[in-house]
Parts: structure tokens; C-alpha cells; sequence
């Protein structure tokens, strides 16, 4: 099953991702499921750290936020549970900014392989033949310890810190696509044997199809 960017469902070593997109007039995950992510989000009181950057009063505006069409959000699952939710937007040329949001049970160790397969889901979005996003940017309130720490436990190089931004300033952070020219050659000679042979990836799919369903999907 493919989202409505044309990006596939996936499901990895227990860790599921659902693009959330508006396909054929409905979206992906429907607005029971995503208001409950808002609720999560006010009573692990990570909401504001999220968004610190704006107000959030209600699940109304989280559902305006997510649906702008300037954000492309992927929600995660943990063995059917909820891990965490992030999204990237700013897109321009061969880069984006990216966020993330993690539930307090999978933080630590497994917060880090959540967010490791959502940037490699995002670094395989493709345009001709190549990556559409050669890096990711990011940035934190520049007090936020903990956010700084983890960015770099996911790979990401700090740059600096913006002063007088947001309050105390923000750091910026960057991550340059780990795929290079041969990875792209073996996506384009895989795509090409799986057409010909009719694999189609059905088990994740099902998989992905069931999560979905869970979710309020369709």
C-alpha cells in the first residue's frame, strides 16, 4: 500500500510508519485517533516543547497544523502502540526541515531507533532517480539540553545557535542523506526486477493495512 505522496507504508523490526495524507478525500488516519495523540501529547506535558515555537490550544488547531499542505506527517507505531509522530516542511530544493514528536514509553533506547527509521523513510523519498532530500535541518530551543543531546544520538551535526530567536535562541542541526549514487542505481534495478517477477512487498502492506485500521484508517 502506497500514501498519497506515493510513498510506501512500512513495517521494520516492529516499528510501523503511516504517512499522514488526505488520499481520495479522506485522510489516512482519521480525527478521533489524531485528537487522542493531542491528548497524549498535553498529559506527558510534551506538547509545548514540541511546538514551542507556537500555540496549540486545542485538538482543532492540531489537526489544522498537521493538514497545512506545507507539512508531510508520518505517524509511528511500536508493535501497535503508539511511538511518536514527526513531520517535515520548509521543503525546498534538496532539503527540509524535520520534527519529531516521541511518547514517553519508548523513550531511550528505542526513541532512538523510532526516529532512525523515520529519517531513513524520509531520505528514500525519491525524484528521478535520486534523493529528494540530499539533507534534513532541524532546529531546538537553544536551552533544551535534552532535544540537542538526542538530535545528535540520531545523527545530526550541530552548526551553531541563533541568539535572540525564540527566547533564549535556537540550534541549528543538519543530517546529510547516507545514500549515495550506488544505493539509487540498486533502488532503480530492484524497482525493475520486483515488476518483473509481480513481488509487491504484500506482507508490510497487510501489515500496514491492519495498523491502519487500528488507527481509525479509512
Amino acid at each position: 500500500e502506497r500514501d498519497g505522496g506515493g510513498h510506501d507504508l512500512r513495517h521494520r523490526g516492529g516499528i510501523s510508519l503511516i504517512p499522514y495524507a488526505r488520499v481520495n478525500s479522506a485522510w489516512t488516519i482519521n480525527d478521533g485517533f489524531m485528537r487522542a495523540v493531542y491528548g497524549q501529547m498535553v498529559r506527558e506535558r510534551t506538547l509545548e516543547t514540541t511546538f514551542y515555537a507556537n500555540s496549540v490550544p486545542d485538538g482543532d488547531e492540531f489537526l489544522a497544523i498537521l493538514q497545512r499542505t506545507e507539512n508531510l506527517p508520518v505517524v509511528a507505531f511500536d508493535d501497535r502502540e503508539l511511538a511518536g509522530l514527526a513531520w517535515i516542511n520548509a521543503i525546498k530544493s534538496d532539503h527540509a526541515f524535520a520534527h519529531y514528536w516521541f511518547a514517553r514509553g519508548v523513550w531511550g533506547r528505542r526513541s532512538v531507533e523510532v526516529a532512525k527509521e523515520i529519517l531513513d523513510y524520509w531520505f528514500r523519498f525519491d525524484k528521478d532517480n535520486d534523493a529528494l532530500f540530499k539533507v534534513l535541518l532541524g532546529e531546538t530551543p537553544a536551552n533544551n539540553r535534552r532535544a540537542a543531546a538526542f538530535n545528535k544520538r540520531i545523527g545530526f551535526t550541530e552548526v551553531g545557535t541563533v541568539p535572540k530567536v525564540s527566547g533564549s535562541g535556537v540550534t541549528i542541526f543538519y543530517l546529510e542523506n547516507p545514500n549515495g549514487k550506488e544505493f539509487w542505481q540498486q533502488q532503480e534495478r530492484a524497482e525493475s526486477s520486483s515488476i518483473g517477477t509481480g513481488e509487491s512487498g504484500a506482507d508490510s502492506a497487510g501489515h500496514a493495512e491492519t495498523l491502519a485500521e487500528t488507527a481509525g484508517h479509512r
